[in-house]
């Protein structure tokens, strides 16, 4: 449960409608993503068939839900006006000879990412790009590999 790659959405503890034996406190916990890639947690209790939980999670969300809708206005905002994620992201890249993925990674992270992530997330993920734009062909793929491992990081975004 704690390792690095693992990301807390929520802690939610169960409450147990009566008391029972620890033996006999089965449930069963399902995890669906819709294409959102928004996760839905469904908790049933084994023995009585109650549903204990049902309900959306979203990364990001697990301390204010309420900063989804700032999150969301931005993203809109973005769309609007897809020139403003290329002018606020980063400085234009300099002519490169780049692989189609690299290219690919570059474009989702200065225009789907970064615009809307933190100050840190920002720096890091600029530093990454700017790495891969100005890597020699031997060091491309292994730049590509760490800027899509952190864009991993930013799923829910892309």
């Amino acid at each position: 449960m704690t390792h690095e790659d693992n990301v807390i959405l929520r802690e939610r503890p169960l409450k147990l409608l009566e008391r029972r034996l620890i033996r006999d406190s089965a449930f069963r916990v399902t995890y669906h993503y819709d294409l959102n890639g928004i996760l839905r947690v469904t908790v049933v209790d084994e023995q009585t068939k109650t549903v204990m939980m049902d309900e959306e999670m979203m990364f990001g969300a697990a301390q204010a839900r309420s900063q989804l809708q700032l999150m969301r206005r931005r993203v809109d905002e973005l769309m609007d006006d897809p020139t403003a994620a290329l002018s606020e992201a980063a400085p234009a890249a300099p002519a490169t000879t780049l692989s189609p993925d690299s290219l690919t990674a570059v474009s989702k992270a200065r225009t789907k990412v970064i615009p809307v992530v933190s100050k840190t997330e920002r720096s890091r993920l600029e530093e990454l790009v700017r790495t891969l734009e100005n890597s020699t062909p031997e060091r491309e793929t292994a730049n590509l590999e760490a800027l899509q491992r952190e864009l991993r990081n930013h799923a829910y975004l892309l």
